[in-house]
C-alpha cells in the first residue's frame, strides 16, 4: 500500500513537473516568437518607409523641372506667336521657329536629366507643338508630321482644368503611342503645368513623362526562402508592381485590363489598405505593412507570413 502511495505521488509530482515545464516551454515559444513578429514587423515598416523615401527623391525635382521648362523663352514665344497670327511680335520670329528651337533645348534637357521619357509642349486643342522621346541612352526630336493629338487623353483634360500655379499628377499607367499601349511596356507618370498667355487664357500644357519602371523596382524585400512579398498597387488597387506573381502587374482598365488587383486577392484586408494612409494590417498569420505615397496615390504594400 505504501509503495503504492509512493507511487502515485511521485506519479503525480511527476505529472505536475511536466505540465509546468511544458506550460514554460510553450510561454517561451510564444513569447519569442511573437518578439520575433513585433522585430519583422517593425523592419518591413521600416523598408516600406525607406522604399516611401527613395520613390520621394526620384521625383523631388520633377515639379521644378517642369515650371522652370513654362518659363524658357521658346515656350513664350510660342505663346506670343499664336496670339499673333503665328508671329511673336516681341522677338520677331515665327511660330514655326520657336517649336524648332523648343525641339532642340527639350532634347538636351533629355539627355542631361535622363529621367524623362517624354518632354512635351501641347496646345490647347490637344495637338503636340514639339515633343522629345528619350529612350534611356539619347534623345530624338519627335518631326512635326509624327506629332499626335492628345485632346481625348485624361491628362491633357485634367490640365486643362488648371488654375494658374497648379499642377497635375497622374497616377502611373502604360504609355501609349497613336491609342495603343507601346510595347516593351513603358510604365509612366506625367506632371503636367499649365501655360497661360497674358490675358490669363491657358494656351499650351507642358507635360513631363517621368521615366517610371525605375521607381517602381528599387529596393525589393524578401523574406527568409526568397520569396519577395512586396506590392506597388494605385489607389484603386490595381498591381503596378506584385513580387509574387509579375503576370497580374497592369490590370487595370487604363492598361490591360485583366481585372487582377489587391481586392480580388485580398478581399479582408484590401479596403482597409487602400482607405488608410499607413498601417498594419493582420488576416490570420499574415500581416499587410502599408504606407500610402500621397503625390502618386501609390500603396507600398509589404505582405508577411508569419508561420
Amino acid at each position: 500500500m505504501k509503495l503504492r502511495i509512493r507511487t502515485k505521488v511521485a506519479l503525480l509530482v511527476f505529472a505536475v513537473g511536466f505540465v509546468c515545464a511544458g506550460t514554460v516551454g510553450v510561454f517561451s515559444f510564444i513569447s519569442a516568437r511573437s518578439h520575433m513578429h513585433r522585430i519583422m514587423d517593425v523592419e518591413y515598416k521600416t523598408q516600406v518607409h525607406l522604399l516611401k523615401k527613395v520613390i520621394d527623391e526620384v521625383l523631388k525635382y520633377v515639379k521644378r523641372d517642369l515650371i522652370f521648362l513654362t518659363r524658357i523663352p521658346p515656350v513664350r514665344g510660342i505663346i506670343r506667336a499664336k496670339d499673333h497670327n503665328g508671329f511673336d511680335p516681341v522677338e520677331k520670329k515665327t511660330y514655326e521657329q520657336w517649336a524648332g528651337e523648343l525641339g532642340v533645348i527639350f532634347r538636351e534637357f533629355a539627355v542631361a536629366e535622363k529621367d524623362y521619357m517624354q518632354v512635351r509642349l501641347i496646345d490647347e486643342s490637344g495637338r503636340e507643338i514639339a515633343r522629345v522621346d528619350y529612350d534611356g541612352e539619347s534623345a530624338r526630336i519627335v518631326p512635326q508630321h509624327q506629332l499626335q493629338d492628345k485632346s481625348s487623353r485624361y491628362y491633357f483634360k485634367e490640365g486643362m482644368k488648371l488654375s494658374r500655379g497648379e499642377i497635375y499628377i497622374s497616377g502611373i499607367d502604360l504609355n501609349r503611342e497613336n491609342g495603343h499601349i507601346q510595347v516593351p511596356l513603358h510604365p509612366t507618370l506625367r506632371y503636367v503645368a499649365p501655360v497661360f498667355n497674358t490675358h490669363g487664357k491657358v494656351r499650351a500644357l507642358l507635360v513631363l513623362n517621368v521615366l517610371a519602371h525605375k521607381m517602381l523596382h528599387i529596393s525589393p524585400m524578401k523574406i527568409e526562402r526568397g520569396v519577395e512579398n512586396l506590392f506597388i498597387v494605385d489607389q484603386e488597387g490595381f498591381y503596378l508592381r506584385n513580387c509574387r506573381d509579375s503576370s497580374k502587374e497592369w490590370g487595370g482598365p487604363r492598361d490591360l485590363g485583366t481585372g487582377e488587383n489587391l481586392v480580388k486577392d485580398y478581399p479582408d484586408v484590401a479596403t482597409r489598405i487602400l482607405s488608410e494612409r499607413e498601417g498594419l494590417v493582420w488576416s490570420g498569420a499574415v500581416s499587410y505593412t502599408h504606407l500610402r505615397a500621397h503625390e502618386t496615390s501609390l500603396h507600398l504594400v509589404c505582405r508577411l507570413l508569419l508561420e
